[in-house]
C-alpha cells in the first residue's frame, strides 16, 4: 500500500486523482449530444426534430425539451420512439412558462442507440426563416415511482444540427494542411524527375 506523509507532500496524490477523475468525467460527457433541426411543414408551422446520441435511458428516466414562449406559440403532434411516453405542456400556460416536450422511458435503452423525438411547433415565419435565434434547453431526469424528479442527470442547450461543432474547424484545418503538403510533395517530386 502506498502512503505519503505530510512532509512528502500528501496533497499531490489527491490532486492527481482529482485531475484523473475530472478528465474521465469530461471524456464521458463529451460523448453525449442532443441536436435539433427544423423543417417547415406549412406556413408558420415547423417540425422540430431532436436526436440524442450517447445518452443512456433507463426505465423512469425522462428527457425534457423546453420551448421559449417568446419564440414558440403552440406545440402539437409529438412523435417518440416505441417504449417512450410523451407529455406536451403548452408555452405561456401559465403566462411566462416554457412549453415542454417531456418524454419518459418505459424501458431501458442502450446509450449507443440514437433516439429521435419530434414535435410540431407554431411560430412566426420570421423565426422559421434560417432558424435564427432559436434555442432549446434540455434536461435528463431520473424519476421515482410516483413520477417525481429524484436527480438531474444532464442538462444543456441542444445544438442546431446545421451548425458545425467547434471540433469540426480544427479537423477541417488539418485536412487542408494535409492536402497542401501532399500537393507540395507531388510538385517537388515532379521537378526532380524532370
Amino acid at each position: 500500500m502506498f502512503t505519503l506523509t505530510a512532509a512528502e507532500g500528501s496533497w499531490v496524490r489527491p490532486a492527481t486523482w482529482a485531475s484523473l477523475c475530472a478528465t474521465m468525467f469530461c471524456a464521458g460527457a463529451l460523448g453525449a449530444s442532443v441536436e435539433w433541426s427544423a423543417t417547415e411543414i406549412r406556413p408558420e408551422t415547423s417540425r422540430i426534430t431532436f436526436v440524442t446520441t450517447g445518452l443512456a435511458f433507463r426505465a423512469n428516466y425522462a428527457v425534457d425539451f423546453q420551448f421559449d414562449p417568446a419564440q414558440v406559440r403552440e406545440l402539437s403532434d409529438a412523435v417518440v420512439p416505441l417504449g417512450f411516453d410523451a407529455l406536451l405542456l403548452q408555452p405561456d400556460n401559465p403566462p411566462g412558462a416554457s412549453g415542454d416536450l417531456s418524454v419518459m422511458a418505459l424501458r431501458d435503452v442502450a446509450s449507443d442507440v440514437p433516439l429521435t423525438f419530434r414535435v410540431d411547433v407554431w411560430m412566426s415565419s420570421a423565426q422559421l426563416a434560417a432558424d435564427q435565434g432559436l434555442t432549446f434547453r434540455f434536461a435528463l431526469f431520473e424519476l421515482d415511482e410516483q413520477g417525481r424528479i429524484e436527480a438531474t442527470l444532464a442538462s444543456g442547450v441542444a445544438n442546431n444540427a446545421f451548425v458545425p461543432e467547434p471540433a469540426t474547424l480544427p479537423l477541417a484545418g488539418a485536412a487542408l494542411l494535409l492536402v497542401t503538403a501532399y500537393r507540395a510533395i507531388r510538385k517537388r517530386g515532379g521537378r526532380e524527375s524532370a
